[in-house]
């Protein structure tokens, strides 16, 4: 346990709530050094008796208080939200804050524009930002982030923000230019994946079965290839053909696949997603 180390949360939404529930249960740091803040009142009275943490609906008493902020606010709030905190009485105050941002496209020269406007590089050197892509796996644990550092980010810093997302799943380190790619795949993902298993579920009603037998089936089969993946750690593709008999069931399902083009309209969906991702930024 982190003794030293106060987490602050800039928005209590799903999100932040799911990394703020995944520290508690981890005992990462005590419940004492988070604190959290939002404009509902009774989501915060909530989060009081779910985490046992302290809450205010003064973002600028959070950043104040702690040596890690958590902006988990929606992406077109961010702006005011850190024009406000630039703004308030004593900014950016002593010693060394990380910022770290899961608000969706927005990037690092957005953030740096508006927390280092007047300051001097000394400053700058102590207000690091690393931008954070998370999903909503994160919510039972089993998010998969990707992570950009900014010139200021140190490595303990980095070790930071390794820990908090790490603790609701896994996280990984990219330059900011590949966010928007990490947007496309892992961002997004998850929307992939409830297709796929809305597909399977449809074609397991269509062949007969019950439909909430069929999604049972869907569920558990996605879980249980995931697992497969991780474990044997052997590429998808040798072990899609492991289980593809030539002439079998399998393999005329492929086949209906291939033919229309399944794989090329899934990669064509994920540049598509990085284009718009770099659009909105």
């Amino acid at each position: 346990m982190n003794n030293n180390l106060s987490i602050g949360f800039i928005g209590a939404g799903n999100m932040a709530w799911a990394i703020i529930g995944a520290l508690v249960k981890s005992e990462v740091l005590p419940r004492k050094n988070i604190i959290a803040s939002d404009i509902a009142a009774e989501r915060l009275e909530l989060a009081e008796k779910e985490f046992g943490i302290s809450t205010t609906q003064d973002n600028a008493q959070v950043f104040a208080k702690s040596n890690a902020v958590v902006l988990a606010v929606k992406p077109q709030f961010l702006p005011e939200v850190l024009n406000n905190l630039a703004a308030s009485p004593g900014y950016p105050g002593e010693g060394r804050k990380l910022i770290i941002s899961i608000a969706a496209g927005v990037g690092c020269a957005k953030m740096e524009g508006i927390l280092y406007a007047g300051l001097d590089e000394e400053a700058k050197s102590r207000l690091p930002i690393v931008r954070v892509m998370p999903n909503t796996p994160a919510l039972v644990g089993q998010g998969m982030a990707g992570m950009a550092p900014n010139a200021y980010a140190l490595e303990e810093d980095r070790q930071t923000a390794q820990t908090i997302m790490d603790a609701a799943g896994k996280a990984l380190w990219f330059d900011e230019k590949d966010i928007n790619g990490v947007t496309a795949l892992s961002g997004s993902g998850p929307a992939y994946v409830f297709y796929l298993a809305e597909a399977m579920v449809r074609g397991g009603v269509e062949v007969g079965l019950p439909e909430d037998k069929a999604l049972e089936m869907a569920i558990q089969t996605i879980k249980g290839a995931a697992l497969l993946m991780e474990e044997t750690g052997e590429a998808p593709g040798l072990l899609r053909e492991k289980v593809t008999s030539k002439g079998g069931t399998t393999a005329a399902a492929l086949n209906v696949f291939n033919e229309n083009k399944v794989l090329e309209a899934i990669v064509q969906g994920m540049l598509a997603a990085k284009k718009r991702g770099e659009e909105l930024g």
